[in-house]
């Protein structure tokens, strides 16, 4: 008999939440609502390809010369466009340094596995989180800690429990944090919140790891990164992991950076090159040269964020338009929680049977955490969840 190394091979659980979504989209009912996976829908429910994007892609188009390899740390026109809107143009004077990664994903395993060469501490994920942060530094080797964070029974930001699971970790331990609407619950702290999370962090001496998809999502460009600042003004050294695949809507072409803020740079993006050398080699080229056209260009610039204001606008409305309608169909629950979140994520206050319930009588599809995907919601399908819930909830 051949020797077969496969076969001691289990088959692991599917992704939840690419799961649920493929039952979704097998779900040939005409009244279907998909509020699962986190990709902007517009109000027609379409995925969204950005004018600015567009236009990027017509420059390259006319002038491209060449398909060549990028560097191992990519593009640096992005990795500089992504430094001036993350930091701002008048950032600190310590040293940044940047790679260009395959996603925010990619962004956080750079780091994770850069983390991992050196230390042997925990690496603390908020509860709930994102649920690949566990798969991300788990593979990288760390034992990975939650931290409360979320209280899903008030619905509510628990920040003292937050601030004393911070004063518990184990010094020099990795604590990621969520740059601004957090992935699930869409609850995040305020300035002064943020200025104690920095004062424990530096007490404790944690070392902070900013995961930011939705930049741009949440308040506007600048107000959601005030945070990061914060920390960079109080003199952290940090990582912060950038997704361009919900803010320039380039989910497939898999763009990102990890920045690195510290005093030591050059050691520290030869590392980072090598850990991309031996996993990728380089980045894709099409994607990075796209996002650095549109952050460097004026026009394209302008263009773009006005379109981003104009999803954040409809993402903030349709959550609005969501709670007044709860409001109407379950008068005994409370959901005004709703018009408090920031970005595309919250969450239904909803038990796993009434989930299920949804997704086989009212073919509406959510995670079992009851986390939702707003943007999956418009004017024509707001009212018919609303009173499915309540139905459920009788």
């Amino acid at each position: 008999m051949v020797f077969d190394p496969f076969d001691r091979y289990d088959i692991t659980p599917p992704d939840p939440i690419f799961f649920i979504s493929s039952q979704a989209a097998a779900d040939q009912r005409p009244e279907k609502v998909d509020l699962t996976i986190g990709i902007y829908k517009t109000a027609e429910l379409k995925s969204m390809v950005f004018k600015s994007i567009r236009e990027a892609e017509k420059k390259l188009l006319e002038n491209e010369t060449n398909k060549d390899y990028l560097s191992i740390s990519g593009h640096q026109a992005l990795i500089d466009g992504s430094i001036d809107l993350v930091f701002g143009k008048d950032h600190c004077e310590r040293a940044i340094c940047g790679i260009q990664a395959l996603g925010g994903t990619g962004a956080l395993c750079l780091g994770a596995n850069l983390l991992a060469e050196t230390l042997k501490m925990p690496v603390y994920v908020s509860k709930p989180t994102w649920v690949n942060h566990h798969n991300v530094f788990s593979s990288a080797g760390f034992m990975v800690k939650d931290y409360f964070y979320y209280d899903q029974k008030t619905q509510s930001l628990n920040i003292d429990a937050f601030f004393e699971a911070l004063n518990r970790a184990e010094k020099g331990s990795v604590v990621v944090l969520h740059g601004c609407c957090h992935n699930p619950s869409g609850a995040d702290p305020d300035l002064e919140q943020w200025k104690e999370i920095s004062d424990l962090c530096k007490a404790r001496q944690l070392i902070p790891f900013f995961d930011l998809a939705y930049q741009g999502f949440g308040q506007g460009l600048e107000q959601d990164v005030r945070a990061i600042r914060l920390f960079a003004k109080d003199g952290h050294s940090m990582l912060v992991a950038q997704s361009f695949s919900k803010n320039l809507g380039l989910y497939g072409e898999r763009v990102g950076t990890l920045l690195v803020l510290t005093s030591e740079k050059s050691g520290v993006i030869s590392h980072l090159k090598a850990i991309a050398r031996a996993s990728y080699s380089n980045p894709p080229r099409h994607g990075g040269l796209i996002a650095a056209h549109v952050l460097s260009d004026p026009h394209l610039r302008s263009i773009w964020e006005d379109e981003l204001n104009y999803m954040r606008q409809r993402v903030n409305s349709t959550r609005e338009h969501l709670a007044d309608a709860l409001a109407k169909s379950c008068p005994n629950h409370d959901f005004s929680y709703l018009k408090e979140r920031n970005g595309m994520f919250c969450y239904l206050d909803l038990t796993k049977d009434h989930i299920e319930s949804l997704k086989t009588e009212k073919a509406i599809y959510l995670t079992q955490s009851g986390r939702i995907n707003v943007t999956g919601l418009n004017e024509q399908n707001v009212v018919y969840v609303a009173d499915s819930i309540a139905s459920v909830l009788e």
